[in-house]
């Protein structure tokens, strides 16, 4: 069984719901229903020995996290571009927070999708 949560490493948003543009774009696909109880949270010592893989979107939660993380436990974290399978994307995922283009929540959620299929399925072969 997989448990999946979400965490960040940035406190501005802390116990808010998810952005009104991405449940949008969530309830458009039939996601938001998944997240809709959700609120921002930062990510907890427990969580690197609670979960297999801890995955950032971008270099610089990628380097919070490895600074926060016991060296033993390092192998846990992968960004979440390394599942690409467009070996020319970019590692990171643009965070369309601070963007005024309106098809940016709508980009990032089609890759992220894509990108979690790709998780799944390597992850699956190699458990």
């Amino acid at each position: 069984m997989w448990k999946i949560d979400s965490a960040g490493t940035n406190i501005a948003r802390l116990n808010q719901p998810p952005d009104p543009r991405g449940k949008k774009v969530m309830e458009e696909v039939g996601l938001y229903q998944h997240v809709e109880e959700s609120f921002a949270r930062t990510v907890t010592k427990e969580d690197f020995t609670e979960f297999d893989l801890i995955i950032p979107m971008d270099g610089n939660n990628y380097n919070c996290l490895m600074e926060k993380v016991d060296p033993s436990l390092k192998s846990k974290v992968k960004m979440f571009g390394d599942f690409d399978s467009n070996p020319d994307a970019p590692r990171a995922i643009a965070d369309p927070y601070h963007s005024s283009d309106p098809t940016a929540y709508k980009e990032v959620l089609e890759r992220c999708i894509r990108l979690s299929s790709n998780l799944y399925d390597q992850w699956k072969i190699s458990t």
